[in-house]
């Protein structure tokens, strides 16, 4: 569970900030409308809620993956925005 509130809550983050009006590109745009809306952050909530739940003991574990996630994605999100064709994207799924 923990992995996926991980990612989850960033991706929740992520869109949330996203720039209004939507980008042109219709798979940005459809990524962060599927990551900002009233039912994907009661999701996140529940996860959420959760790990408060039964993780109560280990939180410094949360902590760290949370962290090791964070970069990861974020270094994965910034590969992504320099792409410009399906060439690009199967070499960077390579590395």
């Amino acid at each position: 569970m923990r992995p996926r509130l991980v990612a989850e809550w960033l991706y929740l983050d992520w869109a949330s900030r996203a720039p209004q009006p939507l980008p042109n590109n219709f798979g940005h745009a459809e990524c962060i409308t599927l990551h900002d809306n009233p039912n994907f952050r009661g999701f996140v909530e529940f996860l959420r809620t959760e790990l408060d739940r039964v993780g109560g003991a280990r939180r410094s574990v949360p902590r760290l993956l949370f962290s090791r996630c964070d970069a990861r994605t974020l270094l994965f999100r910034s590969r992504l925005c320099d792409l410009s064709s399906p060439e690009d994207l199967s070499t960077a799924q390579a590395e």
